[in-house]
């Protein structure tokens, strides 16, 4: 699994590749400044660039007031986790307020099932080859 990673990172570094942020343009047409995006954790490094606010990232900036760093991280990473139950997913929605998921199909295994999981909580806002944003209207 660290050779598929190394090896991304190669090809996302090479000169005739395109910008791998142009997949995240339409978040700044989609999103507020003030919503917040769940997003895995090296994917929510991108989004405050393009709009709104994110749950964690792998840098220690606090977004959200009244939660711990790890804390964060932890349920960032239980969420995208193959493991968690819609429950488990709906406490963490509910637990920071979240108004949009965005979903890496490069970074999330089973990305297909976590959005039909989700479906009944919101609807599909935005879709491209690498992303789909989920704008969530009944989970909180």
């Amino acid at each position: 699994a660290a050779s598929d990673v190394y090896k991304r990172q190669v090809k996302e570094a090479l000169p005739w590749r395109q910008s791998s942020y142009s997949a995240y343009q339409f978040l700044s047409e989609r999103t507020g400044q003030y919503d917040v995006i769940l997003s895995d954790l090296r994917t929510s490094l991108v989004v405050p660039a393009f709009g709104g606010k994110v749950v964690a990232h792998k840098l220690p900036l606090l977004f959200i007031p009244g939660y711990e760093y790890d804390e964060r991280l932890e349920d960032v990473s239980h969420f995208f986790a193959s493991g968690c139950t819609t429950g488990e997913r709906l406490t963490i929605i509910k637990k920071y307020g979240v108004d949009y998921i965005l979903v890496n199909k490069e970074m999330t295994t089973n990305w297909e099932g976590l959005v039909d999981t989700l479906s009944p909580y919101g609807e599909i806002d935005f879709e491209n080859e690498q992303l789909v944003l989920l704008s969530l209207n009944q989970a909180r």
